[in-house]
């Protein structure tokens, strides 16, 4: 989430409210007791105090830039669920510390050189490069900021990177490090192994009535029927109330010529070009062509073949140099061009095939015109239509009623969850809206008027919800033949899982693994016994077909010679991986960019350390009620 604000956190909007957080890249947590009151202020460490605006204005920017990522402005509760609050919290709370210890430093920065971080800021600079006052202050407008509290911020964020910057110079991952990661990453192991299927395992045994209970009492959770609603919904968008009959054929028509270019597939011609050295080579091979000459036969004498003069079938606007395209497309059908000079020198073409320009004709789009042009008037009424429905409700209407009176339909879902699902676990298609629509009407309680959920820009979806129905535990009997399958299921891993143990025991005392497979696993298809098999040399990273990631890790995790067990291809396949040969290699030296993201981590690491010591040795005083003032929207 942290990261997804970082990517938003761009602009000259951006630039100016980086001055309110402390890095984009560390987030300390907050561990001071809460107190309340605090006037004005939200958070005070020592001198150093965070006012409501510039609280306000931090949590705010971060509840604008999720919102935009999912489309919809996010209510207090969801910013809670998703940790916007402490998020904001623990960047300023680290900002004052930082802010207080610079100014015990006595860190500051002169009046020049502040003027000059701003005046070089890009953002604040005209077309003709120079410092633009309008651009400041339309961008303070924008985040309302005043000018005194942006300087402020400024001058505070300067002194800020200093002392960050004290902090963090020099820390570079030692050599040492990128050796042993070179090493880490270039090892490569050979691995013996074989694959316990289920068939090995053969036929798993019916469970007796007590096993079965047994397994539904251990796993009750998952047998629990979710929480069902009773929805009436009625979706409203401009296609719902279009009337396409409604639209006139002159109308139609006017459209189509309006946007007839949309039907329209332009000529496309092959062409063929010949590119000479020189204007003379040119003029002398178009005479050729002229006098009768094959074309292959110059483009023979050049060295090139076909595949190499060829452009490819084109249209006009297609062809990238203008002389080029109109020679060729001013040219009969085999015809060869006089000598064209294109931007890369003297050319001549021929034209070998040519597609004609294409229309559809009217009858072939009249039924999609008809039916845009009835939603573009359809868009115009909706808006009407919402504060009608709007105003029948508010009257004491049900949605379904208000929806007859201005000619819809609401439509009654009997059982929906959370998940857009039927009592049956099917999904239900024709729920408008449904991620959003769901996510309010589980937040609503049965009888209550609902505000409409949007749909895009200029879409409304209402619901009222009818009936709750909570909850419950599945009983044994609604669910026994579920109970048996996941108990077999269960059953057949343990079974598979005993016997990859008892081969991994085996080998790990000594015995020949070929034997142990030929003793414990049934033969092969055609009745040949069963071997290990060995895997190429692998690295890390390494997969193929039989041994997946997780198993190669675990092939890492042991020396050679030992054994262990790790998941099969397939559940419930098990693999026993035996280490047969390790490979030292020295590796190539990581990139410069993967040593500047070590870095980076390592200077985040030291930061945060740093950050968190100073945070302990200074009085943090967080006024829960003055930052209920600064969020409350």
């Amino acid at each position: 989430m942290l990261e997804s604000l970082r990517l938003m956190m761009r602009g000259v909007t951006a630039k100016i409210l980086i001055a309110l957080l402390v890095v984009s890249f560390a987030v300390w947590g907050v561990s001071d007791v809460f107190i309340g009151g605090g006037g004005t202020n939200t958070i005070v460490v020592g001198e150093t105090k965070v006012g409501l605006g510039e609280y306000r204005l931090a949590y705010q920017n971060q509840v604008n830039a999720v919102s935009q990522q999912f489309g919809q402005r996010l209510s207090r509760e969801q910013a809670r669920a998703l940790g916007i609050e402490q998020s904001v919290l623990s960047q300023l709370v680290a900002g004052a510390v930082l802010d207080e210890n610079a100014r015990k430093m006595g860190l500051g920065v002169s009046e020049d050189n502040l003027a000059t971080l701003i005046g070089d800021d890009p953002s604040f600079r005209d077309e003709a490069g120079n410092f633009s006052r309008q651009r400041l202050d339309f961008a303070l407008r924008q985040v309302g900021l005043s000018e005194e509290d942006y300087i402020n911020n400024r001058k505070n964020a300067a002194i800020r990177e200093q002392l960050i910057s004290a902090m963090m110079q020099g820390l570079d991952m030692p050599d040492a490090f990128y050796d042993f990661m070179q090493k880490y990453e270039a090892e490569k192991r050979v691995f013996e192994y074989v694959v316990v299927t289920g068939e090995a395992a053969g036929t798993v045994r019916a469970p007796t009535d007590s096993e079965i209970e047994e397994y539904y009492d251990t796993h009750k959770g998952s047998y629990t029927a979710p929480e069902f609603r009773k929805l009436v919904t009625l979706q409203l968008t401009a296609e719902d109330i279009a009337k396409p009959d409604d639209v006139s054929a002159e109308d139609v028509s006017d459209e189509y010529e309006r946007i007839k270019t949309r039907f329209t597939t332009p000529e496309k011609r092959q062409i063929q070009q010949l590119t000479f050295s020189d204007a003379n080579a040119a003029e002398e091979a178009a005479k050729r062509l002229k006098d009768g000459e094959f074309f292959e036969t110059i483009m023979s004498e050049l060295g090139r073949t076909a595949d190499d003069i060829s452009l490819g079938s084109l249209t006009k606007s297609q062809v990238p140099d203008q002389a080029i395209a109109d020679a060729a497309f001013n040219l009969d059908l085999n015809q060869t061009s006089d000598v064209v000079t294109g931007l890369f020198g003297p050319v001549v073409l021929r034209v070998t095939a040519i597609e004609p320009e294409s229309v559809q004709p009217l009858e072939e789009v009249e039924a999609n015109i008809r039916q845009s042009l009835a939603v573009e008037t359809a868009a115009d009424e909706l808006y009407d239509i919402h504060d009608k429905i709007e105003d029948e409700r508010a009257a004491g209407d049900s949605l379904a009623e208000a929806a007859r009176k201005v000619g819809l339909t609401a439509i009654t879902f009997d059982m929906v969850d959370l998940q857009g699902n039927d009592e049956n676990g099917n999904a239900i298609t024709n729920l408008p809206n449904a991620p959003n629509l769901l996510r309010e009407a589980f937040d609503t309680d049965a009888g209550v008027e609902a505000d409409p959920v949007s749909i895009g820009t200029s879409g409304f979806a209402w619901y009222e919800v009818d009936d709750v129905i909570d909850t419950r535990q599945k009983p044994l009997a609604e669910v026994r033949a579920d109970v048996i399958k996941a108990w077999e299921e269960a059953e057949l891993v343990s079974m598979v899982d005993e016997i990859a143990v008892g081969i991994r025991d085996r080998v790990a005392k000594g015995e020949d693994f070929n034997a142990v497979i030929a003793d414990v696993l049934p033969p092969s298809s055609v009745g040949l016994p069963t071997e290990m098999e060995t895997s190429p040399e692998m690295t890390r990273s390494d997969t193929d077909s039989a041994i997946s990631a997780t198993a190669v890790a675990a092939g890492f995790e042991i020396p050679k010679g030992d054994v262990t067990v790790a998941p099969g291809p397939s559940a419930p396949d098990k693999l026993v991986l035996r280490v047969s040969e390790v490979m030292e290699e020295t590796g190539t030296p990581p990139a410069d960019n993967l040593k500047t993201q070590f870095n980076a981590q390592l200077a985040n690491s030291v930061l945060n350390d740093v950050v968190t010591q100073m945070q302990a040795n200074e009085d943090v005083a967080i006024y829960q009620q003055a930052i209920e003032t600064a969020i409350t929207y």
